[in-house]
């Protein structure tokens, strides 16, 4: 008898090879962001999120209020749920 165990939550991350930040185009009216759920889907989970200010290298900065809307609230992902959208007003 072989018991596999395959009763993962998963993990969440921004796919694509993206870390921690997210660059988009200002043109556009919103930036929608995906979590994707690997390695794993049993279960329901939940994560916290919301946009931080931040500057690059060369001193740019995008501001809350002025560039995007800060957001932030719960994503819940229901069992074998494996993507959810965020998005971010661009003003």
């Amino acid at each position: 008898m072989l018991i596999l165990d395959d009763d993962k939550p998963g993990f969440l991350s921004f796919g694509e090879g993206r870390r921690n930040n997210i660059k988009h185009v200002a043109s556009e009216e919103e930036c929608v962001i995906t979590i994707h759920r690997t390695k794993g889907s049993d279960g329901k989970i939940s994560c916290h999120y919301k946009t931080v200010q931040v500057s690059n290298a060369a001193g740019r900065v995008a501001v809350p209020g002025e560039d995007y809307e800060h957001c932030e609230g719960t994503l819940h992902f229901e069992h074998n749920e494996t993507e959810k959208e965020v998005t971010i007003k661009i003003i």
